[in-house]
């Protein structure tokens, strides 16, 4: 015996100097040649165990039998065409159940797991509850079913064997804790609401024109006339309006950006558009502005009045 890096090797070989044919079951002894076998066996200490056999070929005498060689067969050790030594035949005391594609997503049958050994033992012809009581009946030595999380498979353990104790296999039972977690994640990631982006100061109107009302009136500053009567001094990119608090005093300029909270009703964004044009020409015009002209009617003696243009301020 050898004791290696891989496992345990086994060093072994045949004594019996006769050995019976498989062909008519008689026996032989004159000796044809000799070989090895490689035979995995059960392993030791959780470390696999390989034996190697040497054995004899034998030349079978019989005229009729149709085998003219055959190699010798230990008994509960090899067996033909084996690579593996044969295992001790024990009662099936704990079996694992679960279902088997014969054709993913069309067809599926059950299929029977040795829990000691992990080996399969059958295959039922489908996942049915009746199927598998019918089967654990035939086996009364099963003390333990795993198996997962199905219906079918519950009630044909509590159908064919009452008394036998069900247990839920680890792997299914991670498996199912992963999707809870996954669904549960993703429901909560989908009703908490995005935090909403601040207002900017062009989002409500109104709400600027009343704060602007309030503002001037803590400071005594006279009210701004909301009329819509705004005219623009051509070139000069400013309106002119009639402060009601001059009593027939000359008219007060100002930008035009200033009135849009007041006198544009076309939203927000078109507010803000527009007062930004207004003010690029306002920047733009300023270097050419003519000289200020005369108000209507000073030549005239009438009372100053505010200057009338052709070109009213549209929304």
């Amino acid at each position: 015996m050898d004791r290696l890096s891989a496992g345990l090797r086994i060093w072994a070989r045949a004594r019996a100097r006769r050995a019976t044919c498989t062909g008519c079951g008689r026996r032989a002894r004159r000796v044809h040649s000799r070989y090895e076998r490689r035979l995995s066996d059960a392993a030791v200490a959780g470390q696999p165990v390989e034996i190697r056999l040497r054995v004899c070929r034998f030349f079978c005498d019989t005229v009729r039998c149709p085998v003219r060689t055959f190699a010798e067969q230990v008994r509960r050790l090899t067996c033909r065409y084996g690579r593996r030594s044969p295992l001790p035949v024990r009662p099936l005391t704990a079996v694992g159940v679960d279902d088997f594609a014969l054709r993913r997503g069309h067809c599926y049958a059950t299929v029977l797991v040795d829990v000691d050994t992990r080996r399969p033992v059958d295959l039922l012809p489908d996942p049915e509850a009746a199927t598998l009581a019918t089967w654990l009946g035939q086996h009364p030595a099963v003390q333990v079913i795993c198996r997962d999380r199905a219906n079918a498979y519950a009630e044909g353990a509590r159908t064919g064997a009452p008394q036998e104790i069900q247990v839920a296999d680890r792997w299914h039972l991670w498996h199912n804790l992963a999707e809870h977690v996954e669904k549960t994640v993703a429901h909560r990631c989908l009703t908490i609401a995005p935090p909403q982006p601040a207002p900017t100061a062009t989002a409500n109107l109104t709400q600027v024109a009343v704060d602007a009302t309030a503002q001037r009136a803590e400071q005594k500053l006279p009210r701004l006339a909301c009329s819509t009567s705004v005219r623009v001094a051509p070139g000069t990119g400013t309106s002119t309006r009639r402060d009601p608090a001059a009593q027939g005093g000359p008219a007060r300029c100002r930008p035009v950006w200033e009135d849009f909270p007041y006198v544009y009703q076309g939203g927000p964004q078109r507010a803000a558009r527009a007062a930004a044009r207004a003010r690029d020409l306002h920047s733009a015009v300023a270097p050419l502005r003519p000289p200020t002209r005369p108000a209507a009617g000073a030549e005239s003696g009438r009372p100053g009045g505010p200057p009338q243009y052709d070109r009213p301020l549209t929304r």
